[in-house]
């Protein structure tokens, strides 16, 4: 059994007076409406009511899959959601979802785009080049100027590798797969097992503004074999990998 905890709240009479008249006349309890608050709070991307019709779709669904899915203990599962679905027990909705993260913020999905399309033509910039030219671009510029993967010990970055995952899944950026280990497998995204999400950002800033400048001038821009960086605008990026409030990064 699960324990619960306590928590003690202090309202004045009024405000608990029109609490209780409003439990009542829903045919609930106070304790009931605020642990279904509570939870509308830490699920917020949970509807919190289901009409008719979404409810028994999704029951129809769980009924398909009591006699299809492949799990053979899946079933009790399933035959649950029927009930609640079907009883309107909106408080166990949140079992229909769990498994669906909360939406990208805007500006994430663009941005790994971004990651990828930089190194996709930072690194192959820096295999041409030989060794006298590399320690023109920075030192240890291959190893600083590498895709490392993001840190899954931090949330957010944790759900930007998830994204790489999938893009590179999907065959694009080919030129990367080699970093997400065996293609005949799920690509796996590396574990930086720091943060990389900050450098990254100053690393696209700085290439951006060298494709904007490229692209002024009517200079080509693309991936491995069109359009390399040459080895004053690798700098450009070599020196965004400082971070901005240290000597070197």
């Amino acid at each position: 059994m699960v324990e619960m905890a306590s928590v003690t709240i202090r309202l004045d009479d009024e405000k608990r007076d029109e609490l209780e008249q409003l439990a009542r006349s829903q045919g609930s309890t106070v304790s009931d409406m605020l642990r279904f608050a509570i939870d509308g709070l830490l699920r917020r991307d949970v509807p919190r009511s289901l009409d008719m019709v979404a409810r028994r779709q999704l029951a129809l669904l769980h009924e398909i899959l009591v006699h299809v899915d492949s799990d053979p203990d899946a079933g009790d599962e399933h035959r649950r959601a029927i009930k609640a679905l079907s009883g309107g027990y909106t408080s166990e909705y949140y079992r229909e979802f769990y498994s669906i993260d909360t939406e990208f913020p805007p500006g994430d999905g663009p941005l790994v785009m971004d990651i990828l399309d930089m190194f996709d033509l930072v690194e192959p910039s820096l295999a041409r080049l030989d060794e006298a030219a590399l320690a023109e671009v920075g030192e240890g510029a291959r190893f600083v100027m590498e895709f490392v993967g993001f840190d899954y010990q931090d949330p957010r970055e944790a759900r930007l590798a998830r994204f790489a995952e999938y893009l590179i899944a999907d065959e694009r950026w080919a030129n990367l797969a080699h970093h997400f280990g065996d293609k005949t497998d799920e690509p796996n995204c590396p574990n930086s097992h720091r943060k990389t999400a900050d450098l990254y950002e100053r690393m696209v800033r700085a290439y951006q503004e060298i494709i904007t400048a490229r692209s002024a001038v009517g200079q080509v821009r693309g991936a491995s074999g069109q359009g390399f960086l040459d080895v004053s605008e690798l700098r450009k990026v070599y020196a965004a990998t400082r971070r901005p409030d240290l000597p070197v990064w």
